[in-house]
């Protein structure tokens, strides 16, 4: 399995024992991905979570890797995933980011509501 797949399910994982709930994950569109598509414990507000991992020789923090084309590309993804479904349109919308950083053991990060 791939690093970033990795992280994706330990991101997951970790969320889950939160008490998120998984919608989606690893929705494709052509201009872009939602790495995972959740709700909050209290369900009351939809999530796209994006997932960086980086290994610690990197010299910068995952997040660093979340340019501005990045981010029109997952806002793009959500407008069109929000199309497809809906039922969650009036939900209220939220970012999260997961940063995993690739050390022994990995370490993970969360940053809810981060941009």
């Amino acid at each position: 399995m791939r690093r970033g797949n990795r992280a994706e399910t330990m991101a997951r994982a970790f969320l889950e024992e939160q008490g998120y709930h998984l919608l989606d994950q690893n929705v494709r569109y052509p201009f872009g991905e939602l790495d995972l598509v959740m709700l909050t414990p209290d369900r009351r507000t939809l999530v796209f979570v994006e997932v960086r991992s980086l290994g610690k020789a990197a010299g910068f923090h995952p997040l660093e890797t979340l340019l501005p084309g990045k981010l029109q590309r997952l806002q793009r993804a959500a407008s069109a995933y929000l199309l497809r479904h809906p039922a969650l349109q009036s939900l209220p919308v939220r970012w999260d980011a997961v940063a995993v950083i690739w050390e022994e053991p990995p370490r993970l990060e969360h940053y809810p509501d981060c941009f």
